[in-house]
């Protein structure tokens, strides 16, 4: 019969490894649900010109439930027409634009009439030590 001294066994290094391995675990909980919450609420945009070609793509959420989506400038240059795809495959045309900044690369579009899944955003102020965060 073998009796392990745990004190004498588990190492500093060890130790260490096993609480970082924890903190890892109980991370991907919050990428999962961060996951879950959200993936209604951004969309691949594919960006397409006068011939119905593909131009670029690029990644958009959804910020007002009226369908207002907020995406790069640079995804829509030289672009006629956007598609935005949801996660569950349902393509959504882009109807409009409301603005467009060049200089910080940004722009807002409009979708069809429709309500939409908004993006849930965190306070960052509320964040702990070895707390989960995601940026776009």
């Amino acid at each position: 019969m073998i009796i392990l001294n745990y004190k004498k066994s588990l190492s500093p290094n060890f130790t260490c490894r096993l609480i970082f391995l924890l903190i890892f675990i109980v991370s991907m909980t919050g990428i999962c649900h961060a996951y879950e919450v959200n993936k209604n609420a951004i969309v691949l945009l594919i960006s397409k010109d006068a011939d119905g070609k593909d131009l670029s793509t690029g990644t958009a959420f959804i910020v007002k439930p009226d369908g207002t989506l907020l995406t790069n400038y640079h995804v829509l240059v030289d672009a006629v027409s956007v598609d935005a795809i949801f996660n569950d495959g349902t393509v959504v045309p882009v109807q409009g634009v409301f603005k467009v900044d060049r200089k910080k690369d940004f722009s807002f579009l409009k979708l069809r009439s429709g309500i939409y899944s908004t993006l849930e955003l965190g306070d960052s102020d509320k964040l702990g030590v070895y707390e989960y965060t995601a940026a776009l």
